[in-house]
Order: structure tokens, then C-alpha cells, then sequence
């Protein structure tokens, strides 16, 4: 599951084109609720501090999910996929 920040204007255009690489490889599950990825065994989290809390991560954490926090980096991301 792909967690990704969503404020009330929508999700930002720069944050999809960084996870593209992601999406695209991987094919994931995406979403923007805390709740829904409960349901996964492995969420990867686009990091917002603002909406995703070191709390937050940990309730997922506590519902016994894996959590990967993606670097900020769409370079990054896009790296560490060729390393898959």
C-alpha cells in the first residue's frame, strides 16, 4: 500500500511525479487513509510530517504493519527501485 499525503486541495502534483518510478514498478495499492492502509501488511509512506506523525506510523506499526518511509527525493526513490 502506497500512503500518500492528500490536503484538502488534493494530492500535490510534485509529490505524484516523484512516486511515478514507484507506482510503476511496483504497482502498489494507493491511497491517502491512515485507516485503509491499516489493511496492508506493507505500506510505504511518502514522508509529510505534517499529516504523517511519528504517531501515526507508529498505530500502523501497532496494527502490524511494515512501514518504509520513501525518501523526499524522487531521484532517490527512483534509486533505490534499480536496487530491487
Amino acid at each position: 500500500y502506497l500512503l500518500l499525503p492528500a490536503h484538502k486541495s488534493g494530492v500535490a502534483d510534485v509529490v505524484l511525479n516523484k512516486v511515478r518510478p514507484f507506482i510503476k514498478k511496483l504497482q502498489p495499492t494507493v491511497g491517502f487513509s491512515l485507516e485503509e492502509a491499516t489493511f496492508a501488511r506493507k505500506v510505504s509512506v511518502y514522508p509529510d510530517p505534517i499529516l504523517f506523525k511519528p504517531e501515526q506510523l507508529d498505530y500502523l506499526r501497532s496494527e502490524g504493519c511494515f512501514v518504509e518511509v520513501l525518501p523526499e527525493s524522487g531521484i532517490e526513490i527512483a534509486t533505490n527501485l534499480q536496487e530491487l
